[in-house]
């Protein structure tokens, strides 16, 4: 069972790949950022959720992990190259099945967390349960999306809050900062064909990048008809028709408090000049800086888990990452600074937790 999930998640991998269309990110690839630290952050993470495990069950531990969006984020990102990487240089004491095994334990994190197949292999993103989907259809106050006026403001709130994420979180690394899940029948309320599609943003205030909007949250639940949604496990979706055009009813909720049309321009227009300020701030970042800053956004992400385990504070790991990051200067910002797009066997290679680093060979 183990290794069928590992295909599945390979076969998710795959899947990721195919959709993205793109391989390089803004403000840099993620190989360009975390090849000077991934193996410290893998090997403090193996190492905090191994003690943990001692003395918490798996339901503690799953509350420590922010969203499902998160622990994928992870996993496809510094994670499982980390812990390769971390035995292949003895800087952490593990062998390949040490690996697989705390992999499937992730894994076992992320379906308490799901409600349908966690890498998404059937185009599904079902994180709330049927009865949470009941709930919200039967007693959401959702508000008719009767005009264009009203779409199209509907759709800008949408766009700026997903840039803003990726202006906080990196493109790379927004899977921490938004999740976006469906889509959930509901069609016993909304018609025949009606889905529900939730989009969450969170982490409004932070110390991070020293945010306070009024607000930690908003949660964006709209009503589609007539469309057909296929998700992939990197918070990609795509659809057949056009959004906008499908919208039937919406629902905003900030901090759980549902808000009306009004309050949401003056939400669009507050996040839309904060993003472009924080564009700004990302854009005027040095290389150097720009990878100290995603390993302060995978920390900072994991603070929860840091702090339960007993270390000091989120940053117990930057002195090192610093002095590496030092030491490596250019070499990886230069070496992943122009990818291309490789057979898929190489990307099935790399995220295999069953396979070794170096990754060529």
């Amino acid at each position: 069972m183990e290794n069928n999930r590992i295909d599945k998640f390979l076969d998710g991998i795959e899947r990721m790949f195919l959709r993205m269309g793109i391989v390089n990110f803004w403000p840099a690839n993620a190989p360009q950022m975390d090849s000077s630290y991934n193996d410290v952050l893998a090997k403090d993470l193996y190492l905090a959720i191994e003690k943990l495990r001692k003395d918490k069950t798996k339901k503690d531990i799953t509350k420590l992990f922010d969203s499902p969006a998160a622990i994928l984020c992870l996993l496809y990102n510094p994670l499982i190259i980390g812990l390769k990487v971390a035995k292949y240089y003895k800087t952490l004491s593990i062998i390949s099945t040490d690996i697989e095994k705390f992999i499937n334990y992730i894994f076992n994190i992320l379906e308490k967390k799901h409600n349908g197949d966690i890498f998404c292999s059937d185009g599904t993103n079902l994180i709330l349960s049927n009865e949470e989907v009941f709930k919200i259809a039967k007693y959401g106050l959702f508000l008719p999306a009767k005009t264009k006026k009203i779409k199209e403001k509907l759709s800008s709130l949408n766009i700026d809050l997903q840039s803003f994420s990726w202006a906080v979180c990196f493109d790379a690394l927004v899977g921490y900062g938004m999740e976006i899940h469906g889509p959930y029948d509901v069609s016993r309320f909304f018609g025949p064909k009606s889905v529900l599609i939730i989009r969450d943003f969170f982490d409004f205030k932070q110390i991070l990048w020293r945010l306070n909007l009024g607000f930690n949250k908003i949660r964006v639940i709209n009503i589609y008809r007539d469309v057909k949604f296929e998700f992939d496990m990197a918070n990609h979706f795509t659809t057949d028709i056009s959004l906008p055009e499908s919208l039937t009813n919406w629902l905003i909720l900030v901090d759980d408090g549902q808000v009306d049309l009004e309050k949401i321009e003056k939400i669009t227009f507050q996040i839309n000049e904060l993003k472009k300020e924080q564009t700004k701030l990302v854009n005027s970042l040095n290389p150097l800086e720009t990878i100290e800053k995603s390993a302060e956004i995978n920390y900072y992400s994991l603070r929860k888990i840091w702090e339960t385990a007993g270390l000091k504070d989120w940053k117990f790991s930057m002195p090192k990452i610093k002095k590496r990051i030092k030491k490596d200067g250019l070499k990886y910002w230069k070496q992943f600074k122009n990818q291309e797009f490789r057979d898929l066997s190489y990307y099935r290679r790399l995220f295999d937790p069953r396979t070794n680093f170096p990754f060529d060979k």
